[in-house]
């Protein structure tokens, strides 16, 4: 027997419609105990901090946002490193606890 390949693949033959498993029934669940615990990592914790100082901040200002791109691409837009670098550690402080 041989195949050509040709980039074709033989059909199968038609048949019935797929049999559909029986449907199991849900176990029950677990009991729990005044014992259960739950442990977060480092970063669960971290990225719960984020999510509650993001929930905080005010909606993006549209216009405020376009008027910076505009003075950006005017060149009239004064980038103040020092302003940037303190505001840097300052958020770095917030996301390790620190303040």
């Amino acid at each position: 027997m041989t195949h050509n390949i040709d980039g074709t693949t033989p059909r199968s033959p038609v048949g019935g419609p797929s049999p559909v498993p029986a449907r199991q029934e849900a176990a029950p669940s677990p009991v729990h105990s005044a014992d259960d615990t739950v442990a977060l990592t480092d970063t669960a914790r971290l990225m719960q901090r984020v999510e509650n100082m993001l929930a905080n901040v005010p909606p993006t200002d549209r216009a405020r946002v376009d008027a910076v791109r505009q003075a950006l691409a005017n060149g009239d837009y004064e980038i103040d490193p020092e302003r940037i670098a303190a505001r840097v550690v300052r958020l770095e402080r917030e996301l390790s606890g620190r303040r």
